[in-house]
């Protein structure tokens, strides 16, 4: 049986479940691949954060300012959304992202005008804030701790929403938003953990009458608070243009496992049975899944009326009480034919779908790419072979095309989470591929999950990777990826196509049969359909037809085609036995145009996907997906020195996989385009980032440092245009869009060859020679540089802004000479992170203009490196650490937060950080214990650690009042020295141990205690351990010995 995806934080917690159970298992031999190094195949890029203004990467150019400025978003009679105040009712479509909280620390304004240029810079006009709720110490969103079921608003918090929400408005980006996701109701003696344990709080504030109250108490401070700096309550504000009452919330997917709870769900199941006079039952399931089936039946239909009952008394409660002017979604979870049903009530279908879930933090996470097949890849025999599911998916389960075969008919579809995560390959096919898929089918907005998760990482240059893998913005193959879908889905002009089918399921059947919950895997074969036509989906009344399919016809009227009022003539008969192509051949031969049926048909049996409107082709021969509009085309998937011909574009490009794009900026058709930009995405890799790989696929992703590496690969693209060919210039572009170098254009007749290589990053502008200009002044010299190291592998420059009379376009950063990177004319700081420890370094800086005039080279600012390699304070999260054993996180302690290792349970526990590279080096940190063992309770450091089975580590033993040097050597431990020691609990005292050669050395408040000598281990990373006690870790070092 097929159980449905849990929420991510659900899954996590299985995750954690069966680790214990997976380390029973013989573990095979795992193949690891070298760290990745910049080399001729991978070379490093710039990847600052801030957009250059006016580049070609600064896409806010397609936002109308301010949001709101055409009035509140409506809906039309055809499920289009509009503007109130647009006349002629133009169809409006929101591309963007996801914005989650800021866990520990807030934005400061400098940074909200940041990540608010940066998200437009995207073209993004939309973002969805999916947890405002969050009211946890480590989480803190717009609700303060709750203990009774009246809401109080954190007001630091809803000021700088007001704010931020105000920066985005200016900037032309809505919002839509959910109101309750992951409130913690634990301490409301009412509903909280002594009564329901730990029941997420969206099931209670969904089924129970003081979750209600909360929810409605918050909901309603919320929407009639006024923002200061718009003036508008969110009710009235034109910039909200959808509201979820809750996020993921589907009855039939609830963990109804804790007693107290449990009773009370099989009560109010009971006074269902009696109400439609079946008998009662002594026993509730603790899921829906792992129901008798002789229940199922009646569960379905249960949760299906407390489902109707419940959203509409909230979207009532927003409609009528409150006054939300702004679309209402929700039941935004699970995409099968019962939960479809349920978003009939909504004005919008909304709905999330992943590639999967990786959903990898810290330092090293494990993931498995069989399961995250590459969308150009999914037809492919071999990805069906081996695939491995996840919670019981199958491989279409997870394929955002196929979303169309559910589409609810005349009403906006918006798919507010989907995401391909890192590290998998692919992450870019998806998005072009969604994005075209959306326009064809007539999608109204898409937001991929998530935008950032951290505020460090929305405003400085990061590892690739970031903090988490659903994060677009600090993995830069994501980052180019939007980049294509915002393009292509708000810029291509992509024909949207006319529904040609219909399919009607009998909403009775629906809402009493369980197998309305199982219906995708059966329906499976009809998977190419949505890349050959739009179809949608009406319940209806239909007594003894619990499905059809019906051809729509132009004598139909749109209240016959909701009603599936439609004659039997019209009626095609797909089963679930036949292959795709036959299905899809069924479909094809049913429509009524000879000409577009020949042509759909030959390429069909050439296996070529071509879309009714003829401007997306699926090659499932070389497996590449094809757009062909005047405005953009693109491939992705299969390169591999294939020529796409395009329209007027010809181009090609050299590694096995990728895509390629070019895109016209300024709304004119490629061939007449005066500026466009180009798009090569290859692979990308942090610098010493590897793998580890057992059978099965089961894969161990390790994080490395930046620089960011780009694969090298080449392209060319041949463009045939109606201007002069030979006045076009093109320009390799940084990540934020600064021109770095232009590139030789060749030009036979009206065509013109542009060469493209990915050594500096993946975009490419061209552009019309006379829109450059005749500027020939240069810049005035960058003044008073200046340098700090605050780490070995650290320099912070920094210099005054320049001038010229134009505008400065950006600036060049010089180390010893060499030429390292290139910034917007906005930023006056690098931090450059390609440097060594104790070591002396040269820089300087020369500013440029639009027009390419280069300033004359600043004065030289030097500094020697720190020796510091690694400090951890614990107040940006844990991200560096990996839990090998034991339970750690951070809390507060004293006004700051430490690395907390709550272990009296656990014996010899441990957690580690840095790189198994690192050789000679001191560890040291501020060590409290809180709570020992009556025997064998134990705090200290470890040093060169290689794996969880190799290492040295010191440690102190309350027990034995001993600090103790020890050497763990395949998993076999042996005492290096030992020295009476007597410590306090509850003080926090100074650790430090020293590695250096074959000396290993350990203080304790800065005193030497050990000295002993050791040649096991030369390199490894560092750690902090505990034996069955409760200790605090802090301000953690790790300096250099040369």
């Amino acid at each position: 049986m097929r159980k449905k995806w849990m929420s991510k934080l659900a899954g996590l917690m299985l995750a954690a479940l069966l680790l214990p159970l997976a380390g029973i298992a013989s573990i095979p031999t795992p193949a690891e691949a070298a760290p990745i190094v910049a080399d001729s195949n991978w070379r490093p890029i710039d990847t600052t954060l801030a957009v250059a203004p006016g580049s070609a990467m600064d896409l806010s150019i397609l936002n109308t300012e301010p949001a709101g400025a055409k009035g509140s978003v409506h809906i039309d009679v055809y499920g289009d959304y509009y503007f109130e105040q647009d006349g002629v009712k133009t169809k409006a479509k929101f591309y963007g992202g996801n914005l989650n909280g800021s866990y520990l620390v807030d934005p400061t304004r400098a940074e909200m005008v940041v990540m608010a240029d940066r998200i437009a810079a995207m073209g993004y006009n939309v973002v969805r804030y999916s947890s405002v709720d969050q009211n946890y110490s480590w989480a803190k969103g717009l609700m303060q701790p709750l203990t009774s079921t009246t809401v109080t608003l954190n007001p630091t918090k809803l000021d700088n929403f007001d704010y931020f929400n105000a920066l985005l408005k200016a900037r032309g980006v809505y919002i839509d938003m959910d109101i309750l996701a992951f409130a913690n109701f634990e301490d409301v003696p009412s509903i909280g953990k002594t009564v329901y344990g730990s029941t997420a709080s969206r099931f209670l504030a969904t089924l129970l009458p003081d979750g209600q109250a909360i929810w409605q108490s918050f909901a309603y401070q919320l929407f009639n608070h006024v923002n200061p700096y718009t003036g508008y309550a969110l009710k009235d504000e034109p910039q909200i243009m959808g509201v979820s009452p809750m996020n993921e919330v589907i009855l039939y997917n609830g963990d109804y496992s804790n007693p107290n709870w449990n009773a009370w769900m099989r009560n109010d199941f009971n006074a269902f049975l009696a109400g439609k006079g079946r008998p009662a039952i002594t026993t509730f399931p603790n899921n829906f899944w792992g129901a008798p089936t002789s229940m199922k039946n009646d569960l379905a239909e249960y949760f299906t009326e407390k489902q109707f009952a419940t959203y509409g008394a909230m979207k009532s409660y927003l409609k009528d009480t409150i006054g939300v002017k702004a679309p209402i979604g929700g039941i935004n979870y699970i995409n099968d034919a019962l939960a479809n049903y349920w978003r009939t009530q909504a004005d919008i279908h909304e709905t999330h779908l992943y590639n999967g879930i990786v959903d990898g933090r810290n330092a090293s996470f494990t993931y498995n790419p069989l399961t995250h097949p590459r969308y150009s890849m999914i037809f492919a025999p071999e990805s069906s072979a081996n695939y491995v599911p996840q919670y019981g998916s199958f491989i279409f389960k997870n394929y955002v095309p196929g979303l169309a075969l559910g589409q609810l008919y005349n009403k906006p579809f918006a798919l507010t989470e989907w995401n391909h995560e890192f590290p998998n390959k692919g992450r870019d096919d998806i998005g072009l591929m969604t994005a075209a898929a959306g326009a064809y089918q007539g999608w109204d907005m898409l937001n991929r999950f998530d935008y950032v998760s951290r505020v460090k990482e929305a405003v400085n240059e990061t590892l690739q990777g970031g903090t988490t893998s659903f994060d677009a913005l600090t993995d830069v193959i994501a980052t180019m990826s939007e980049y294509q879908g915002a393009l292509v889905f708000r810029q291509a002009h992509l024909t949207p196509a006319d529904a040609k089918f219909v399919i009607v399921r009998d909403q009775t059947y629906v809402k009493t049969h369980s197998s309305s919950t199982e219906n995708e895997s059966p329906e499976q074969n009809r998977m190419y359909i949505p890349h050959l036509f739009k179809t949608v989906t009406v319940y209806a009344d239909k007594p003894g037809e619990p499905y059809a399919i019906y051809k729509i016809t132009p004598d139909l009227t749109d209240a016959q085609i909701a009603a599936g009022d439609i004659p039997a003539a019209n009626k095609i008969t797909i089963t679930n036995s036949m292959t795709m192509k036959q299905v899809a051949e069924t479909f094809i031969n049913a429509i009524d145009d000879t000409g577009l049926k020949t042509s759909m048909l030959a390429n069909l049996n050439n296996n070529k996907l071509v879309s009714d409107t003829g401007e997306l082709l699926f090659d499932l021969n070389l497996n590449t997906y094809l757009i062909n509009t005047p405005y953009v085309v693109a491939a992705a998937g299969t390169m591999n020195n294939n020529s796409y011909e395009l329209g007027p574009v010809t181009m090609e490009a050299n590694l096995p996989k990728g895509t390629l794009s070019v895109a016209s900026l300024d709304d004119q058709p490629l061939d007449e385009s005066d500026r466009m930009l180009m798009i090569y995405t290859t692979d990308a890799a942090a610098t010493g980032e590897h793998e580890e790989t057992v059978s099965g696929g089961v894969t161990t992703y390790y994080r490395g440092t930046l620089p960011t590496l780009a694969k090298y690969g080449t392209a060319e693209v041949k463009l045939t245009t109606t201007k002069t060919p030979s006045a076009y210039k093109a320009y390799k572009l940084a990540m934020n869009g600064v021109r770095l170098q232009e590139i030789p254009i060749s030009v036979l007749g009206d065509t013109m060859t542009i060469p493209l290589e990915t050594d500096k990053g993946y975009g490419f502008e061209l552009v019309y020679a006379p829109l450059i200009g005749t500027d020939v002044s240069a810049p005035t010299v960058p003044t008073n540089v200046a340098t700090v190291s605050p780490f070995s592998t650290q320099v912070n420059v920094s210099w005054d802004k320049s001038t010229d009379d134009v505008g400065v376009a950006g600036y060049k950063i010089y180390r010893n000479g060499t030429e390292i990177a290139s910034l917007n004319g906005n930023v006056t700081k690098y931090t450059d992170l390609a440097v060594s420890a104790n070591t002396t370094y040269n820089y300087a800086i020369k500013a440029f203009d639009p027009s390419g005039n280069v300033s004359a080279v600043s004065s030289t600012a030097s500094v020697t490196t720190s020796d510091i390699i690694f400090y951890d304070g614990f107040e940006g999260g844990n991200s560096a650490w990996t839990v090998h054993y034991g339970l750690f996180s951070i809390v507060p302690d004293g006004g700051s937060n430490v690395y907390f290792a709550d272990n009296l349970g656990y014996g010899g526990s441990k957690a580690s950080a840095g790189s198994t590279s690192w050789q000679n080096y001191s560890v040291e940190a501020k060590v409290k214990a809180n709570s020992w063992s009556s025997i064998y309770g134990r705090m200290g450091l470890i040093a060169r650690l290689m794996d969880n089975k190799n290492f040295y580590y010191v440690y102190y033993d309350d027990n034995l009042h001993q600090l103790t040097l020890r050497k763990l050597v395949n998993d076999s431990d042996s005492t290096l020295a030992s020295v009476p020691l007597t410590l306090s609990t509850g003080v926090q005292h100074l650790f430090k141990l020293e590695v250096n050669g074959s000396s290993l050395k350990a203080y304790v408040n800065g005193t030497l205690k050990i000295s002993a000598t050791d040649s096991t281990f030369s390199q490894g990373k560092i750690g902090v351990y505990t034996h069955i006690a409760q200790a605090y870790f802090d301000d953690v070092y790790v300096r250099a010995i040369p």
